[in-house]
């Protein structure tokens, strides 16, 4: 888990010098700058991509597991615990798969 989110905090902290390689003032971006731009994110939205398909899978696992929790648990504290871990499931994988169209909703 940690390896995830040093993977994660590595990635927040290369997009924004990718950015800052390009100068936003308004002006439409030459095609030079568009060729620098996407050989920079490529690689980014590989990577980001590819955690993302993980994280799912995992998520589907996890949720699995806490619906299993859920039904098989007998005490009102293992139930809380299985309803908490689903909540937080459906909350992290929203997260997830909606960042993507915010971002681009908020930058276009």
């Amino acid at each position: 888990m940690k390896q995830i989110f040093s993977v994660l905090f590595l990635l927040l902290l290369i997009a924004p010098m990718a950015f800052a390689e390009i100068d936003f003032d308004g002006e439409e971006l030459s095609t030079e700058e568009e060729a620098l731009l996407d050989e920079i994110m490529d690689p980014i939205f590989t990577i980001y991509n590819a955690l993302k398909y993980v994280a799912t899978v995992i998520g589907v696992m996890v949720l699995v597991f806490a619906g299993v929790s859920l039904m098989t648990a007998s005490e009102p504290a293992k139930k809380d615990r299985a309803k908490n871990m689903l909540m937080g499931v459906v909350i992290g994988l929203t997260i997830i798969w909606t960042a993507p169209l915010i971002v681009e909703l908020v930058f276009t």
